[in-house]
């Protein structure tokens, strides 16, 4: 007697009804398992989209499709994975033509068309990200400077001296990096 996996009505599957599931019970060549529990019984009630997932206590758990957008997110060895929503880099533009102190998100277009001009990074934080832009055509320059020690690149600053150069720096919680 052969039985569809989704309509296994059974409490154990035991094609062969030799009253012990095992792998001469297997499935389109998938081993059956060794006992009752290890057998996925796929249930009636299954969805378009469903996913199929071990969870921390070995037993086969269903995850209901996510929300349109959304990406299955796995967190690591020992956790269940669960549905998340993308995330938008959203940038904050801010025009400045002086000394101007950046914020994470911030995208700087910096005019130096009267002077020189020094746009400081915040605070390395990790995936904090800045840009900046030397908006004018003046021979001035604009120099990125880190908040304290720490370094853009291996180097303490970032100097900018043409019009429309930029340059996006993202942080790893310790440095500033051009990406």
């Amino acid at each position: 007697m052969t039985y569809h996996p989704k309509r296994m009505l059974k409490g154990t599957y035991d094609p062969n009804e030799d009253g012990v599931v095992d792998n001469a019970d297997q499935v389109d060549g998938a081993h059956a398992g060794t006992g009752a529990g290890n057998v996925l019984k796929i249930p009636a009630d299954i969805t378009h989209g469903d996913l199929f997932f071990v969870d921390s206590t070995g037993n086969v758990t269903r995850l209901a499709p996510g929300t349109a957008g959304y990406f299955l997110k796995t967190q690591g060895a020992g956790a269940d994975p669960v549905w998340a929503a993308a995330t938008a880099t959203v940038w904050s533009v801010v025009t400045t033509s002086s000394d101007y102190t950046a914020t994470d998100g911030e995208f700087v277009l910096a005019d130096s068309s009267t002077a020189a001009i020094t746009i400081t990074l915040p605070s390395p934080a990790e995936n904090a990200r800045v840009g900046v832009k030397k908006t004018d055509s003046s021979t001035n320059t604009v120099t990125v400077s880190p908040a304290g020690a720490e370094t853009i690149d291996g180097a303490s600053s970032l100097t900018i001296d043409t019009q429309y150069e930029t340059y996006t720096l993202i942080s790893d919680g310790t440095n500033w990096y051009i990406i």
